[in-house]
């Protein structure tokens, strides 16, 4: 549905929608209209006009809109490809035409249009932090970092976009094999926020990379008491360890996180279910069940013993029944 208005000298479209106003509505499919239209004849600022109607779309309407979100993005750079073969291009263009080859996972095309927008408007804001991600995923590390501390000095007074500036700074020195780097990146993210889960997390990770356990363990346990009631912080944990195939460091995280939490029920609850399923992972059917019956006691207790907590600690027990 769309209102249509003659524009007055000096007026603007974006003007006309921050205001007010009432507008008889109509049905009007521009898609469909341009589709009639034999191609030949169609101007190329048509396409324009169609590939930037499909991106906002996207935007306004993600995953609500008659087709899918990919199949949106591929209508918006088959459009804008039309564009640009007759000629006629936009910084606008390239951004939109990158972000929704970025969505698509094309990283290359991504490089491509974010490296000409920037060539034509070297200020724009978010695009060397986009530039970097899409060379950290086609493991570009150099180009990566290069663009990457660019973003670092965009977003140098907006600590929510730094943070995550660092975070793909400090992934792509670690995957660069720049050890040190990229814990100075985290170092820096840690002064600017101590509650960011990401930042003790990829810290166990390259500590763990390098074989250095006990800094592994303290940045583990620390991404684990941020939120120690929470099945998710558990299970990266978790993860952590079996990423490097430390089996003996799982079981020690949860001796030593049993007993820092001792008197915390639901703490405890979590940390003995998660307990109780490795266990069981590695056929001991009999602690497994004994960790178990803890957690179901440590739930009990905490007055949490119900619902899909109840469920799973159950069927937990009843896998590993000892006859």
């Amino acid at each position: 549905m769309f209102a249509f208005k003659d524009l007055a000298p000096g007026e603007t479209l974006d003007g006309l929608r921050s205001g007010k106003g009432t507008y008889s509505l109509y049905v009007f499919d521009p898609a469909e209209v341009i589709g009639k239209i034999p191609g030949s004849a169609i101007s190329p600022i048509l396409h324009k006009a169609l590939g930037d109607y499909y991106y906002d779309v996207s935007l306004r309407y993600a995953g609500r809109w008659l087709e899918t979100d990919d199949d949106i993005a591929k209508k918006t750079i088959a459009n804008y490809d039309r564009a640009f073969a007759a000629g006629l291009s936009t910084v606008t263009m390239c951004t939109n035409y990158a972000d929704k080859a970025l969505q698509l996972g094309d990283y290359a095309k991504g490089i491509e249009y974010y490296s000409r927008a920037l060539k034509e408007d070297p200020s724009l804001y978010n695009v060397h932090y986009n530039l970097a991600f899409a060379y950290l995923r086609v493991e570009q590390y150099d180009s990566a970092l290069t663009e990457g501390e660019k973003a670092l000095a965009v977003y140098e007074k907006e600590p929510a976009y730094l943070m995550d500036a660092l975070m793909l700074c400090a992934d792509a020195a670690f995957y660069g094999g720049l050890n040190t780097r990229a814990i100075a990146y985290l170092d820096r993210a840690l002064r600017i926020s101590a509650q960011d889960y990401r930042i003790y997390k990829k810290f166990g990770y390259m500590y763990l990379s390098s074989n250095t356990m006990d800094r592994a363990n303290e940045n583990l346990d620390a991404l684990f008491a941020l939120s120690p009631t929470n099945p998710g912080a558990t299970q990266m944990v978790v993860s952590a360890y079996e990423s490097y195939k430390k089996n003996e460091a799982i079981t020690d995280f949860f001796l030593r996180n049993l007993k820092k939490y001792r008197t915390q029920s639901e703490v405890l609850g979590n940390l003995n279910f998660h307990f109780a399923l490795k266990l069981e992972g590695s056929g001991d059917s009999k602690k497994a069940r004994k960790a178990a019956l803890d957690a179901q006691q440590n739930f009990t207790d905490a007055t949490k013993y119900d619902g899909q907590i109840k469920d799973a600690v159950e069927a937990l027990l009843a896998r590993n029944s000892v006859e």
